[in-house]
């Protein structure tokens, strides 16, 4: 019953709405009607002023009718001559001709006369009925009324502008009739001849006539004209007489139509919504299609209606004035909706609820999603998370977007009030209010953060209010490698769990687990993964701090070891105190959480032992003391270890009884040996420790492989060769020697997956990263080389690429020194090298040496006199080969098939070996240079060798190639679908468009620019073409070619190159579209641009066409369109078009102010 109440309130609400228009309406113009129907009588002109013009009535129609006489009496004296004359047919007819001359002059006074003595306008009684109109002029009919009713309205200023042009008419004749009567009466005393003077006489007396007549004339005239003026009112005054008579006369007429417009219009809505309570599911508002359309059709012919009733009001009143004006208005309204009938179109199906959006559906408007309730003429959305989340869209702001069904478990926001939020720039609070415009946070301490809505879901929030998981990385010492993968992450976990437990988050604990995350490069980092309840989402940052404090409580109580930062600092000679250069380490631990502040220092030089002096304070001190080392003689007694020292070691260092080392596993066994890797005790450190397989060690000459390997690897000093710490013998291993662990995996298995295809290694190992890799080993040989020592045995399988970018030379066990011990500077190395000479003589036999893969001819003959810096140089192209083409250079069946082959040097060029790898020929060529039969052909150094493959990484050799074009050849056409792009090397050119037949020039092209280069990123039709302009030489680029060169740019740098692409890409399809639609700001900017290059140029002009044309050329746009821009700034007075053509830009900051607002509009 109150829902009825309601609206049937509204219904009053709508109708008291309607009678105070119709109240409003007529209090504004009944004051017109007042005014028309109660104005006073205007007074009458003084009597002075009458009497004048009386006066001056007389005495005109005095002189009218004196020039009436006179007429009468030529007219008389040529009728007399004519019935005298006795003469040719010519001379009558001429006299014939005056006498009528003379009866329209006087026809004319004879009206004037009695124009000025009635004072009324003839013209009204002269005026015939109209004939009948051809079809042609049956639109005047219809417009006619209108017509004759504005020239009623401005029939007084019509009168005056007649008169003006009559007056001025006239007195330029009588200006030239006074100039003939003078002359004709200056001439007559100069004349003897009795009959011209007679002629003569007769013509001055005909123009002293014509010049009374004119006079009289411009008198009448002026005497008209001095009437209209003096009846001449104000423009205000004319205006309210306008609309007074409108009024006055129509007014009533006009009422009534709109009345009855606006009452059937009324009446029509009242009973639509009668009939839609009537319907199903009007409740809901869920209507099928049928209903949809007759609702549609409703309208319309309601409208129609309503328009009918006016025009049958105003044909019912007989106003034809006001039933053409609303006949034109209502023709105008259809001509019009024509033009937008696409427009219109699409808003029909979205009422009918057949377009893009739909009711009941779900669409994204300004980055929201809503749930679309009604489309109507003013639909409405709303999204129920939102608090006042309802909006009101006008149907054309539906077009564009698009619906779609909901899920009823879909959220319409990411978040509700109450909700604690992680946002993705750091900011963590609880939401307080969220709108359709802005969202709002409170943040722990109490301070408020507003977001806009559409950057707030931009910025990606997590929501901790449903639960969330807190993970926390936490690293140990290496000490604690045995049990960091085992026992220590079981421990943490329950201490973990039983702290959580006692400071009362147990409750809310759904998952705890500790796992091992990396091995770090100085700790070993565990990960801690801790899920909590969404009700402790406020405590999210205190549960975070409380990990990291009980793993620290962890580390005291079971006494693991966090490990510390380490500093080491280089002196130079000025600042140290001896000669000897000392090297500073400082290990500084953390102050947390040991009890105590404690600094190590250690001083270490060549020729002296280490000092070392530990520091113990509650609090750090402000300097780090450095303790130089004591000064001692040179012998070695003075040294001998003391009972302290000696007591010191064993407790501190020698603490763990038993080995020095502890196995923990094996890691690779090979052709000679197996690897373990194994806990030095003394030092904590992790090491590799290689022995010989069981079934050798019985074998001389595998003793001394391995024993030599060891010796060499150990005298070889260099980054990318791994350290040898200690060679020895062990009861339990036999004959070892321990090197540095490197982690990693080898060349040999990064290939093999780049050849399974595996896309994280493509991604990852390109040809640069590869480039890389053997430049490192390359350095590697040269180093060696430098000594004189060959590895023979280089090849993938024996490169170790680790991490964090190491890369190692591994297995020296067959090297060999090709040097002449005696020439060798350093005493050290000449001593070491004799011994190693001097062990190899011990030799039983000579084998082949070698990987049959990769050898080269001379280590397959089995000549130890062949072997030299050469063999290592082929051994590096074998491994450049396998990097390009992912195999070895040699295969086969059986290792004497490979020999046979590595013999006689059957090598498959890289390039056929394995097209897809599309090895460059360049680098091809590096590769068989280096693999060359002969020694003398290969590179005579390693870092010749190098310096090639700098030149190509530098990309230094460029595989394009170049094409030659005589003038007057088409380079590109227009339209065509090109894939190259072109480097002009030498010449010029010409591009430029066809344009209605005739050539349009954009620009020239010189020597170093490129043109065509938009088909290096996409396959689309040339803008232009292009011609020579003399003989021309390009450098011809294709997108495979720009491709290759990529993969030879660093990782980053091929990641930077790929990202730019997609960008112009996804630019280029932006702008197109955006220039065929409003490209009004594009085309001011560019003509901004033009002006500004031709500033200082002051003598030459800017045609209109030549900007139109070069527009249109730099930008794609149609000429059409340009010229649509310029006439639009022409009108806004931003451009000057001059007659001749040319263009000025009156000011260039108002047409940069003006771009500038519309960006912003």
């Amino acid at each position: 019953m109150g829902v009825n109440i309601q609206k049937k309130q509204g219904v009053f609400l709508n109708m008291k709405r309607f009678i105070a228009v119709i109240i409003i309406f007529f209090s504004l113009y009944l004051p017109i009607f007042a005014q028309n129907e109660f104005q006073p009588e205007e007074k009458p002109a003084e009597i002075s002023e009458q009497s004048v013009k009386k006066d001056q009535t007389l005495n005109t129609i005095k002189e009218v009718a004196a020039s009436i006489q006179n007429i009468s009496d030529q007219i008389g004296i040529k009728k007399k001559e004519l019935r005298e004359l006795i003469g040719t047919q010519e001379q009558k007819d001429k006299i014939r001709a005056e006498i009528n001359t003379l009866n329209e002059q006087k026809a004319i006074h004879e009206k004037s006369l009695e124009r000025i003595s009635t004072g009324i306008d003839l013209e009204l009684f002269e005026a015939k009925p109209q004939k009948d109109f051809k079809w042609q002029e049956e639109l005047h009919d219809l417009l006619g009324p209108v017509i004759e009713e504005l020239k009623r309205m401005t029939d007084k200023p019509r009168q005056i502008e007649k008169l003006n042009s009559e007056y001025v008419f006239y007195e330029n004749r009588l200006a030239t009739a006074r100039k003939a009567h003078e002359n004709v009466k200056k001439l007559i005393p100069e004349v003897k001849d009795k009959k011209i003077i007679t002629y003569l006489t007769d013509v001055e007396k005909t123009w002293k006539n014509k010049n009374q007549e004119l006079d009289n004339q411009l008198k009448v005239i002026n005497l008209q004209r001095s009437e209209k003026l003096r009846e001449k009112k104000s423009l205000l005054e004319e205006t309210q007489n306008l609309m007074r008579l409108f009024f006055k006369s129509r007014s009533q007429n006009l009422l009534l139509a709109l009345l009855a417009f606006f009452c059937v219009l009324f009446v029509l809505q009242m009973l639509y919504r009668l009939i839609s309570k009537l319907l199903p599911n009007h409740i809901e508002k869920k209507y099928p299609f049928y209903v949809r359309l007759g609702h549609l059709l409703y309208r319309f012919m309601m409208v129609m209606g309503a328009a009918c009733s006016l025009l049958i009001m105003l044909y019912a009143t007989g106003d034809w004035v006001l039933l053409s004006i609303a006949i034109v208005f209502i023709f105008g309204i259809v001509w019009t909706a024509r033009q937008g009938f696409t427009k219109f179109f699409e808003q029909i199906k979205l009422l009918l609820n057949l377009g893009a959006v739909r009711e009941n559906e779900r669409v994204v408007y300004k980055g929201i999603p809503w749930k679309v309730v009604s489309i109507n003429f003013y639909s409405h959305f709303e999204n129920p998370e939102l608090k006042l989340g309802r909006i009101r869209l006008a149907l054309e702001q539906l077009i564009g977007l698009s619906s779609r069904p909901y899920d009823h478990d879909e959220p319409w926001f990411p978040c509700r009030v109450g909700d604690w939020l992680l946002m993705s720039d750091g900011t963590y609070g609880r939401v307080i209010m969220q709108t359709p415009e802005i969202v709002q946070l409170v943040l722990l301490g109490g301070s408020h953060k507003t977001y806009l809505t559409e950057e707030f879901l931009k910025l990606g929030a997590v929501n901790m209010s449903t639960n969330f998981r807190v993970s926390v990385i936490f690293g140990l010492d290496y000490a604690h490698q045995i049990y960091i993968t085992r026992h220590i992450p079981d421990r943490l976990r329950e201490m973990l769990l039983k702290q959580l437990i006692a400071e009362g988050y147990g409750n809310y604990i759904l998952n705890l687990r500790v796992e091992f995350r990396e091995a770090a490069a100085s700790s070993l980092n565990l990960e801690i993964l801790a899920d909590f309840s969404g009700k402790l989402a406020q405590h999210y940052r205190k549960i975070t701090r409380a990990l990291q404090r009980i793993c620290v409580d962890a580390c005291n109580r079971y006494g693991w070891i966090i490990p510390f930062q380490q500093v080491t600092i280089h002196q130079s000679d000025k600042q140290a105190k001896s000669p000897d250069n000392y090297r500073e380490t400082i290990n500084i631990a953390p102050s947390s959480p040991l009890p105590d502040y404690q600094q190590t220092v250690v001083l270490r030089s060549e020729n002296q032992a280490s000092a070392t002096q530990t520091i113990t304070a509650q609090s750090p001190p402000e300097e780090l003391p450095i303790v130089p080392s004591t000064e001692a003689s040179g012998e070695l007694a003075d040294y001998a270890a003391t009972e302290v020292e000696t007591e010191f070691y064993q407790k501190w260092v020698r603490k763990h009884q038993g080995d020095k080392y502890q196995f923990c596993e094996r890691l690779f066994s090979g052709g000679m040996g197996a690897i373990f890797k194994v806990l030095e005790r003394d030092l904590q450190r992790i090491s590799a420790m290689k022995v010989l397989l069981p079934g050798l060690k019985d074998h001389p000459d595998t003793l001394n492989n391995f024993i030599t390997e060891a010796k060499i690897t150990g005298f070889l000093e260099h980054p990318n060769i791994v350290p040898v710490h200690e060679l020895g013998l062990l009861p339990q291993a036999g004959i070892f020697f321990t090197m540095k662990l490197a982690k990693g995996q080898t060349l040999n298995a990064i290939l093999a997956e780049l050849n399974e295809g595996n896309p994280e290694y493509i991604e990852k190992y390109n040809a640069y990263h590869l480039l890389n890799i053997f430049r490192k080993v390359c350095d590697a040989v040269s180093y060696a080389h430098s000594i004189n020592i060959v590895h023979q045995d280089i090849k993938p399988h024996n490169i170790m690429v680790g991490k964090y970018g190491e890369v190692f030379l591994m297995d020296w066990g067959i090297a060999k020194y090709v040097g002449d011990v005696e020439q060798e500077p350093d005493s050290v190395a000449k001593e070491f090298l004799k011994d190693i000479l001097s062990f190899s003589k011990e030799k039983k036999s000579f084998h082949i040496k070698g990987s049959p893969a990769y050898m080269s001819p001379e280590q397959v003959s089995g000549d130890p006199q062949q072997i030299d810096k050469a063999s290592d140089i082929f051994l590096l192209g074998a491994t450049l080969y396998h990097i390009f083409t992912l195999v070895p250079p040699y295969q086969g069946d059986d290792i004497q098939g490979i020999l046979l082959k590595a013999k006689n040097a059957e090598l498959i060029p890289p390039e056929t070996r394995n097209p897809a790898a599309q090895v460059p020929s360049e680098m091809s060529g590096i590769i068989m240079k280096a693999m060359a039969s002969y020694k003398h052909d290969r590179y005579n150094s390693v870092e010749d060798m190098v310096k090639d493959i700098d030149d190509f990484i530098a990309g230094k050799w460029s595989p394009q190639e170049t094409k030659f074009f005589a003038a007057g050849e088409t380079i590109m056409r227009e339209g065509e679908i090109g894939e190259e792009a072109y480097v002009i090397v030498k010449g010029s050119v010409i591009i430029y468009r066809e344009s209605g037949g005739h050539r349009v020039i954009l620009n020239t092209a010189k020597e170093g620019d490129i043109i065509g280069e938009i088909a290096l990123i996409i396959k689309a039709p040339r803008s232009a073409s292009v011609e020579a302009a003399e003989d021309t030489e390009v450098a011809v680029f294709t997108a495979r070619l720009i491709s290759y060169n990529i993969r030879r740019l660093p990782p980053y740098m091929e990641k930077i190159v790929s990202a730019m692409t997609e960008r112009l890409l996804a630019a280029n399809a932006n702008i197109h579209p955006h220039l065929t639609t409003d490209c009004t700001d594009v085309v001011l900017k560019q003509l901004r641009l033009i002006f500004k290059d031709k500033s200082g140029d002051t003598e030459s002009q800017v045609l209109f066409k030549d900007v139109v044309s070069e527009i249109s050329g730099d930008l794609g746009i149609p000429e059409e369109k340009v010229c649509e821009v310029l006439s639009m700034a022409t009108d806004r007075n931003l451009i000057v078009h001059e007659d001749d053509d040319s263009l000025e830009i009156p000011d260039i900051e108002v047409l940069q102010n003006f771009k500038e607002s519309r960006m912003i509009g």
